[in-house]
């Protein structure tokens, strides 16, 4: 991967200290009319709230979800906020916005050394993940890395390196979201013959790496940065197909982990 894809490596000394109770949220993509991938999301959503609250969603969230992407025109971006109230039961809310088109420019990594991951759920409270994207530099996409030197997640998407033409992402440890894409790129990449794999990522494994791929929900592969040859570009374009067969052009703001 290229040298001027980094920035130079920090410490972020305080652990991760967020408030599940604040609730916990799904951001979703609406294309055609249709929330993609929405089963993923609302599994993982149930679990959530079951996990940290003991409740489960209302039964006819589904049909709230449908009924609210067959208005959106275009791409949009479906938000779903679970909240537990004082009473117990969980208070859900909807809401549907336009997506902009995507950045032109991939972003550069910044490496921040962090006591542990952000965890497996996905929290409205995002403060601590927010204070560190403040202090990145500007257009630069923040890489959390544990003590051991292993990459975790950037603040808003699930990590990739393609190298040797092996696909290699960081495992379902409870340190790191269980992205959607994230699932679905692994399926896509086993569905076209790419050897994948869920294993501990050194930083040095990603700085050498053929391509980075930054996934989530809005953006699915939301960056991309090469160093490899025509193979691994080839490669990288057919998983991105594979996810996205038409995406918009560039021209917007970042996404979301997803």
């Amino acid at each position: 991967m290229r040298e001027d894809a980094w920035l130079p490596w920090r410490t972020v000394p305080q652990a991760p200290a967020a408030e599940p109770s604040l609730g916990v949220f799904e951001t979703v993509l609406v294309a055609g009319g249709r929330p993609l991938e929405w089963a993923r999301h609302a599994e993982r959503l149930g679990g959530s709230c079951r996990a940290l609250y003991g409740v489960a969603p209302p039964g006819d969230l589904g049909v709230r979800v449908a009924r609210l992407a067959a208005g959106a025109g275009g791409r949009a971006r479906l938000r779903v906020l679970a909240r537990p109230p004082a009473q117990g039961g969980l208070t859900v809310e909807l809401e549907l916005t336009a997506l902009p088109p995507p950045a032109g420019e991939p972003p550069r990594l910044a490496p921040v050394g962090v006591p542990r991951g952000f965890g497996a759920h996905k929290l409205v409270d995002r403060a601590w993940l927010e204070r560190i994207e403040a202090a990145s530099a500007p257009g630069a996409r923040a890489l959390l890395v544990d003590p051991a030197g292993a990459v975790l997640e950037t603040t808003r998407a699930n990590v990739f390196a393609l190298a040797g033409g092996v696909l290699l992402t960081p495992p379902l440890d409870g340190s790191i979201l269980p992205g959607v894409t994230r699932a679905v790129l692994l399926e896509a990449a086993r569905a076209l013959g790419v050897p994948a794999r869920e294993a501990p990522v050194a930083l040095a494994t990603l700085r050498a790496a053929d391509a980075v791929l930054l996934t989530g929900s809005l953006r699915l592969v939301e960056a991309r940065m090469l160093a490899g040859g025509k193979d691994a570009a080839a490669l990288v374009a057919a998983l991105c197909a594979a996810l996205d067969p038409e995406p918009p052009a560039p021209g917007g703001p970042g996404a979301e982990n997803g």
